[in-house]
């Protein structure tokens, strides 16, 4: 199944290193479990094996890890996924 997203978001995800792998369902090869989303503050991710996965969206904080990839976020959003 591919998730549709607006091509505004696509030119957005520049640093894509999963070939857009989430828009085919093959969540198993990103790196993006959620834990919670705050409006406007990104995605906070649960931390797993997947975020030992090189992303140049997340980010550590300590022990948290946020995602700011807009194509994830606008997954999120749209397709509550």
């Amino acid at each position: 199944m591919r998730y549709p997203i607006s091509e505004e978001t696509i030119r957005k995800t520049k640093k894509c290193d999963h070939d857009f792998a989430c828009l085919d369902g093959n969540f198993e090869n990103c790196s993006c479990s959620i834990d919670r989303y705050l409006l406007g503050n990104g995605i906070f991710l649960k931390e797993n094996e997947a975020l030992k996965q090189h992303c140049p969206y997340i980010l550590c904080y300590g022990s948290s890890f946020s995602c700011h990839c807009p194509t994830r976020i606008e997954l999120l959003q749209k397709h509550r996924i």
